[in-house]
């Protein structure tokens, strides 16, 4: 009998302290919204070193277009969402600027536009453009500008079909730079093919911060602030 109320005791001290961890973390899942145009190595690491320190909490991630993010209304809610927010952004949230992240607009070194030593945004805008899809809900920014366009799920397929010509692309300039260096990739020859955009932290202001949510949130700030990307 004494070793079966030893067990029994082991058991009841494990479970114990299985219940005081999650009366700690406060939440076993947080929901994250990413930019689709966020290059995936950095929230990679982010994303690994949380799993790291809080093992217990499920991650659910949501790689949309920023707007998309912005005017979330689907469920789940967003605990936490990483993206590029420009000037506009709801006021019942929390904005955290990280850092500026240049973007530029590109196409293949066979495109009709590669060969150009100026354009102007009428003459950029005429051709197609690749761009990350977003719900049907949603309005993109500045809708008839683009005459037409070729929407895709992911990042990857987006640059792959700039790649063989079809058409321009506006990523992050990081994530497009190898294919510029080999000339696979031409930077349009317009006066805002290279912007910088603002990237920021967004929560809500209604709901308080679960201690996982805040670890998640310093990670972030240590990631992308005071860095180049």
């Amino acid at each position: 009998m004494l070793p079966l109320c030893e067990q029994l005791l082991s058991a009841k001290r494990h479970l114990n302290e299985q219940v005081e961890q999650i009366a700690n973390l406060d939440c076993l899942r947080l929901n994250l919204g990413v930019s689709a145009y966020l290059q995936d190595s950095a929230i990679a690491k982010v994303l690994s070193q949380f799993n790291q320190a809080y093992p217990q909490v499920d991650l659910h991630i949501y790689q949309r277009r920023d707007e998309q993010l912005l005017n979330w209304q689907q469920q789940p809610s967003l605990d936490l969402a990483i993206c590029f927010y420009r000037d506009a952004f709801p006021s019942q949230f929390t904005v955290e600027p990280l850092c500026e992240i240049p973007v530029v607009a590109v196409c293949s070194r066979t495109h009709q536009l590669a060969s150009a030593t100026s354009t102007t945004l009428q003459q950029v805008l005429s051709h197609t453009w690749i761009t990350v899809l977003s719900s049907t809900n949603t309005e993109l920014w500045d809708p008839d500008t683009v005459q037409r366009q070729i929407a895709v799920e992911h990042h990857s397929l987006a640059i792959e079909l700039c790649l063989r010509g079809v058409g321009v692309f506006v990523g992050q300039q990081q994530q497009l730079n190898p294919y510029i260096e080999t000339g696979e990739l031409v930077v349009l020859a317009h006066n805002d093919a290279i912007a910088n955009e603002q990237l920021g932290l967004i929560y809500s202001k209604q709901t308080t911060i679960s201690p996982a949510q805040q670890a998640l949130i310093n990670l972030c700030k240590a990631e992308f602030r005071n860095k180049p990307h």
